[in-house]
């Protein structure tokens, strides 16, 4: 098993990609804090996994819950030394109706929570035997979406921290790894309360309408994502720090060449 012994935190692990994260960590031997403010849902996961998963409510823009979050891994599991950032929101509007307001909200959760997990993460992997960190970005960074302004530009600090991060343990030869992967869309209630609202079709309602919008657009089941994530935590990559690994099965490649 590829994560045998780990000991993980991960994020926004109530649905989605979180939620496949955490069931794919433990299948391959880890063992798993479930963290979201959907606490309920957290709940359902980690109960789900059995004894090797417990569940937190965490809302990443509180510090002192991220402390926690640490503490709990800790306590129930001896120990902690991996980190999946996954936690986000999303919404489709173009800039001139986007609000300061909508901005700040966007900000705090998708560029000040990750912030605030590494730099938890990283003050205890320091001080402890090094550990994973796995930041979770969007294929929107790369490509610039025309409706997911605040979303995108803000996931793309995500992937100037993770570097900044790498090069410091590189610098300073501290055994912490800290990468972004990259995922395009995905199966997720995010996705499909976002597509519902603005496009008007619901990808969970089996209609001809539903089966033609994930054909098209190629929305991936998450737990192929989770599996990038699982190896990128895993020791198959120790060499691997600061990149960031597209999985969107190659639709990045296909709009940049038009």
């Amino acid at each position: 098993m590829m994560l045998e012994g780990r000991i993980a935190i991960i994020t926004g692990a109530a649905h989605g990609l979180g939620a496949a994260t955490a069931k794919r960590f433990v299948e391959e031997g880890a063992r798993v804090v479930v963290t979201d403010i959907d606490f309920e849902g957290a709940q359902e996961v980690a109960q789900a996994l059995g004894d090797r998963a417990c569940a937190l409510m965490l809302d990443v823009r509180e510090e002192e819950q991220w402390l926690a979050a640490i503490e709990l891994a800790r306590s129930r599991f001896g120990g902690f030394d991996t980190l999946v950032n996954n936690a986000g929101i999303s919404s489709i509007s173009p800039i001139e109706t986007n609000t300061m307001e909508e901005w700040r909200a966007f900000a705090d959760i998708n560029a000040g929570g990750v912030f605030l997990g590494c730099k938890s993460a990283f003050a205890a992997m320091k001080e402890g035997a090094g550990g994973v960190i796995v930041n979770i970005s969007s294929n929107s960074t790369i490509l610039g979406f025309a409706e997911v302004p605040m979303y995108s530009s803000l996931k793309a600090s995500i992937n100037t921290l993770t570097r900044s991060i790498a090069a410091r343990c590189r610098r300073d030869k501290l055994p912490i790894r800290c990468n972004t992967v990259v995922p395009g869309g995905m199966v997720s209630n995010m996705a499909r309360d976002t597509l519902l609202s603005h496009v008007g079709v619901d990808i969970y309602d089996g209609s001809d309408a539903a089966r033609s919008l994930l054909e098209n657009v190629n929305i991936v089941d998450p737990v192929e994502v989770a599996d990038v994530i699982v190896v990128m935590a895993s020791n198959l990559t120790r060499r691997i720090n600061g990149a960031e690994i597209i999985a969107d099965g190659g639709d990045t490649e296909i709009i940049r060449a038009g």
